[in-house]
């Protein structure tokens, strides 16, 4: 089998998202929600407009119920604004959908495809 082939050129899927906003999951869990300004051969994203979200270690998360099995997460999230987020620490890449109806956050995310799916799993 060949080994991969460097990319030459910016992701064509990638850059139809410029501009639209986008929740983007590191390998570290963290997630970031911010507008797409950029990206490149390697798929470093750069975002504007940014918050970090992350969850809270184990120690901090509350049971809901004795024996219920449910625990209860409040994210840890703050504004960051202008980020670079390096593309080989990018497990998923969700893009935001205008015009459909999600009550908690008044907009959903739908996927896209990726041209590197070993790299991806974009949902």
């Amino acid at each position: 089998m060949d080994p991969p082939q460097p990319y030459t050129t910016p992701s064509p899927q990638l850059q139809a998202y410029i501009n639209k906003t986008l929740r983007v999951t590191t390998t570290d869990g963290r997630f970031f929600v911010g507008d797409l300004k950029c990206t490149d051969r390697d798929r470093n994203l750069i975002l504007a407009s940014t918050s970090e979200y992350r969850y809270p270690p184990v120690q901090e998360r509350e049971q809901e119920g004795e024996g219920s099995g449910k625990v209860r997460v409040d994210l840890k999230n703050r504004f960051i604004g202008l980020v670079v987020v390096p593309g080989n620490v990018i497990t998923k890449i969700e893009v935001e959908e205008r015009g459909t109806s999600n009550a908690r956050r008044g907009w959903a995310f739908g996927s896209f495809g990726t041209a590197d799916p070993a790299r991806m799993s974009i949902v």
